[in-house]
C-alpha cells in the first residue's frame, strides 16, 4: 500500500470578517470631519496626521485603513466646493432674467456655506496654499470658473438695467463673495436667525443698500 505523500500545502484558515462597507464608509466621512474641523482651526500644514488620530479617538496608523495620505483626505473636502460650478451653471442654464438669477445663486452660495463652514474655511484661508501646489490647481481653475460664471451674470445685469453700471463689476463680485462667506464665522443652526433671514436680508441689501427709498414710511 503506498504511504500518503505529505504536501506543503497549508489548510486554508477562516478569514476574519471584514467590517461592513457601510461602517466603513461612515468611519471615513467621521474621520473626514475631525481632519477638517483641524484643517480650519489650525491650518492644513501645521495638522498632523497623529492629532487627526487622537481627536477622532483613533491610532494613527490605523488612518491608512481610511485614507492613504493627509492630502487624500484634503482633497475629499474641497469635492464639495468644486460641485458649486455646475450647480451655479444650472440656475443660469434656466435663462431667468439676472436679479432672479443672482437671488437663487446667493441662495445657493449661502445653504452651501453655513452647510459646509470647514471646508469654505479650508479653501477660503488656504488658497494660497492650494495655488502653490499642482496637485491641487484644479482648485484655482474653480475659483476662475465661478467668477466667470458670476461676472457674466452680474453684465447680464448692468445689461438689463438691474445693476448699476458705474461700478467695477470685479470689485463687487469680491465683495459680494466676502459677504457670502462672512457667514461663516457667525452664523449657528437653531440660532437667532434662520438661513431663510440671512438670505433675505443679504439679498435686500445687495439690491437696496441700507438707505432707506425716497418717500419710505418704514421706520
Amino acid at each position: 500500500m503506498e504511504a500518503k505523500r505529505k504536501t506543503n500545502i497549508a489548510t486554508p484558515q477562516p478569514r476574519a470578517k471584514s467590517p461592513p462597507v457601510g461602517k466603513i464608509s461612515k468611519r471615513r466621512d467621521e474621520i473626514l470631519q475631525v481632519a477638517a474641523e483641524l484643517f480650519a482651526a489650525k491650518g492644513y500644514e501645521e495638522t498632523t496626521i497623529r492629532e487627526i488620530g487622537d481627536a477622532a479617538g483613533i491610532l494613527s496608523g490605523s488612518l491608512y485603513h481610511h485614507f492613504q495620505t493627509k492630502e487624500e483626505m484634503l482633497h475629499d473636502l474641497l469635492r464639495g466646493f468644486i460641485l458649486m460650478i455646475p450647480e451655479y451653471q444650472a440656475i443660469v442654464d434656466r435663462g431667468w432674467k439676472s436679479r432672479e438669477t443672482i437671488c437663487a445663486m446667493i441662495d445657493l452660495a449661502l445653504r452651501t456655506v453655513v452647510s459646509n463652514p470647514h471646508t469654505v474655511t479650508i479653501t477660503v484661508h488656504e488658497r494660497k496654499f492650494l495655488a502653490r501646489h499642482p496637485t491641487f490647481a484644479y482648485v484655482e481653475t474653480a475659483w476662475k470658473e465661478m467668477a466667470k460664471i458670476w461676472s457674466g451674470v452680474l453684465q447680464k445685469g448692468v445689461e438689463e438695467g438691474v445693476v448699476r453700471d458705474d461700478l467695477d463689476l470685479h470689485l463687487v463680485l469680491r465683495m459680494v463673495n466676502d459677504l457670502i462667506a462672512a457667514a461663516v464665522d457667525w452664523y449657528r443652526p437653531g440660532g437667532r436667525y434662520s438661513i431663510d433671514q440671512i438670505i433675505d436680508t443679504q439679498i435686500a441689501l445687495i439690491f437696496g443698500g441700507i438707505s432707506r427709498s425716497p418717500g419710505s414710511n418704514t421706520p
